[in-house]
């Protein structure tokens, strides 16, 4: 079971466990001080995390369950990255670089939203 520790300096929890003889430190992304929440309640928080952490180091969990502890971390930390659709990816690809990219971006969006062609 992995402990809970504040770092000096920071404002996340870091996660300790041991592997083998060697002290494992990693942050586990979860905010010390969260709106709303106790100091307590980010620690049950941050415990979460650090367990399916040291879960995904020691190799005792399967890809499913090293993805879970992934998303616990992101969510837990209020940094889940929002996937964007191919079309809001194309549509913000299209927004920088210059005229020549502009160009082909523009095409790529164009055709990308006409849908497939028969061949």
């Amino acid at each position: 079971m992995a402990g809970v520790v504040k770092k000096a300096g920071r404002s996340d929890w870091y996660a300790v466990w041991k592997v083998g003889r060697k002290n494992v430190r990693k942050s586990t992304h979860v905010a010390i001080k969260q709106d709303g929440l106790t100091e307590k309640q980010t620690m049950k928080q941050a415990r979460m995390v650090a367990d399916a952490m040291e879960s995904v180091a020691k190799g005792n969990s399967t890809l499913e369950r090293q993805i879970d502890a992934l998303r616990a971390a992101a969510a837990a930390s209020g940094q889940a990255a929002k996937v964007p659709s191919v079309l809001e990816y194309l549509q913000a690809y299209h927004v920088g670089g210059g005229d020549q990219n502009r160009m082909n971006a523009a095409r790529a969006l164009r055709l990308f939203a006409a849908g497939p062609r028969d061949p």
